[in-house]
Parts: C-alpha cells; structure tokens; sequence
C-alpha cells in the first residue's frame, strides 16, 4: 500500500484529520478511565490495608497506561498540529466534537489527580500510623 506524503500542496483531508483525533481522544479516555478504576482501587487497598504487593502491582500498571497514553500523545502530534493550524476550516458541529472529546479527557485529569491526592495522603497517614 503506498503512503501518502501530505505537504501544503497537498495537505492532508480535514476528515482525516478530524476522525483521527476522535479516535486518539476516545482511546484516551479509555485508558484514563483504566488509570481512574486502578486509582480507586489503591484507595480500596489503602483503607483496607491491603498488602503492598498490589499496590504496587496498581502502580507498575498506571505506569504502563501512562506510557501508552504518552505513546498515543506522540504518534498524533501532528494530527494534533494540523487541527490548531486548521481547526478554522472544519465545521462547526467538527469543532464541539473535538472540544467535547478534550473536556472528557481533562474531566477524568482533574478525577484522577483528586484520587491520587487522596491516595497520596492516605499513605503518609499509614506511614505514620506504622511508624508510631
């Protein structure tokens, strides 16, 4: 199968580009909806006193979804560069979607930096109860 080569001569098709970064945010929100459920599950794990092997299983396995998201993030770069130089040229229906498909993503951010806080806090309290 050739490859195309998209240049400003021939650049590449806003549908491309569009369903391209659908597909990239919708694979994104499922991998942090997956960081979220790990995330929940440590606090189960904290608050029951759970074993710190599958703590730290919880954590090897945020890492690796944290790699793929970050593997994601650089193999769409440029979908996501040709979107900010073009965003003007798709429709406006285009452009909520793509700004709804942001805002799912950031929602489940701000969620999973809540939960890792909480997490974060109800470690230092274990600590220092087990340090006592």
């Amino acid at each position: 199968m050739e490859s195309t080569i998209y240049t400003e001569n021939n650049p590449k098709p806003e549908t491309d580009i569009f369903s391209q970064l659908i597909t990239m945010y919708e694979r994104e929100v499922q991998i942090y909806r997956n960081i979220r459920d790990c995330s929940l599950e440590q606090e189960n794990v904290l608050e029951s006193g759970g074993e710190i092997a599958l703590i730290q299983s919880l954590l090897i396995r945020k890492r690796q979804l944290l790699d793929e998201i970050a593997q994601l993030e650089i193999t769409n770069s440029s979908v996501r560069l040709l979107w900010e130089r073009r965003k003007a040229t798709f429709s406006d229906n285009e452009a909520v979607q793509v700004r709804k498909s942001m805002k799912n993503v950031s929602s489940l951010l701000e969620e999973i930096l809540k939960l890792e806080a909480s997490n974060d806090q109800l470690l230092l309290h274990k600590s220092v109860q087990q340090a006592v």
